[in-house]
């Protein structure tokens, strides 16, 4: 099985896709897809056409984007990692405000 391979670029957000991979336990590798340059744009444009960072590409080939989306999907893949409180929990509301 590969890896999951984060785009992403310093200071843009992608740090807590990073953090979420590294708290479920699950491996990935990083590649540096600065937005603001050519290559690193470019890099972006082949999988994400809004070319976000963080730009994530599963396993299987599928590409996400959207931090919030990527923490759903890390948590039902991983959810003994309790990353977002179940349904239910009082807290949910709450983590879903700051997670957003």
């Amino acid at each position: 099985m590969t890896n999951v391979l984060v785009l992403g670029c310093k200071g843009c957000g992608s740090v807590i896709v990073e953090a979420a991979l590294t708290l479920a336990r699950l491996p990935f590798d990083r590649e540096e897809a600065d937005y603001s340059t050519p290559a690193g744009r470019a890099r972006l444009l082949q999988f994400n056409p809004l070319a976000q960072v963080p730009t994530v590409i599963l396993p299987d080939g599928t590409v996400m984007s959207e931090s919030l989306a990527l923490i759903h999907h890390i948590n039902d893949i991983e959810p003994e990692a309790r990353l977002i409180p179940a349904v239910g929990d009082p807290l949910r509301p709450v983590a879903l405000r700051y997670l957003t």
